[in-house]
């Protein structure tokens, strides 16, 4: 087993506000989290460890936003609307950037059986072999995805304690796309459940993205919020 420790500053992904219907996303609520994130692969595994911490709100662009900022200095930008929480666009060494479409990251209100769909890229992919043309092994694929909230009344444990009342989304994406150098195609499959405690944010999420080729190493990752400060 490989083992990465690393220290990052990044936004988990709850959004802001102070009434009930958007305690899952409490940016206002300036905490610092400590997540351990472990990705599996055919050819190793590997863990990491990462803080977050929401900053902001900032007038940016004649807009208010919260930036989740990152050790390298690069941020996403996030704004609430009245009906939900989006990604509105990116800051890179103090030059902002504006997405041309926002993405939505949850509703507002957050309730059993709230559907919306955004668009994910794959992260766990990986070439089995890759040539020196190629300079990530990554395959970095777009694709919508779309997300449900299955239960607002989840009980989890995880090392930063126990926590009642938790949101569980589903996600589930799948593209078919024809496959480099070749006359056949690739399905790229993509399965997440997320796990948000109330004032807190994201406590816990599961990742797995499968493919049909054996050219290409599926991934699964799991994260696990350690420590509140």
């Amino acid at each position: 087993m490989k083992i990465l420790f690393t220290l990052v500053l990044l936004l988990s992904l709850p959004a802001c506000g102070d009434s009930a219907d958007s305690k899952y996303f409490p940016l206002k609520q300036q905490q610092l989290l400590t997540y351990h994130k472990q990705l599996t692969r055919s050819d190793g595994s590997f863990e990491n460890k990462f803080l977050i911490r929401i900053t902001g709100p900032e007038s940016i662009a004649g807009k208010q936003l919260y930036l989740q900022q990152t050790a390298s200095g690069i941020s996403a930008l996030l704004e609430r609307n009245d009906d939900g929480i989006y990604q509105v666009g990116s800051t890179q060494h103090g030059e902002h950037s504006l997405n041309a479409t926002p993405v939505m990251i949850m509703p507002i209100p957050l309730t059993v059986g709230s559907r919306w769909q955004t668009l994910t890229q794959t992260e766990l992919l990986e070439w089995r072999k890759y040539s020196l043309e190629k300079i990530d092994r990554g395959l970095r694929i777009k694709l919508p995805m779309d997300y449900h909230c299955t239960k607002l009344d989840a009980r989890i444990i995880t090392p930063a304690g126990n926590f009642q009342n938790v949101a569980v989304i589903k996600g589930y994406a799948e593209r078919r796309m024809e496959f480099t150098g070749d006359t056949g195609f690739i399905v790229i499959k993509i399965d997440s459940t997320q796990w948000y405690a109330p004032g807190i944010g994201l406590i816990k999420s599961e990742r797995t993205e499968s493919v049909d080729r054996r050219e290409i190493n599926p991934g699964e990752s799991v994260t696990v919020l350690e420590r509140i400060d």
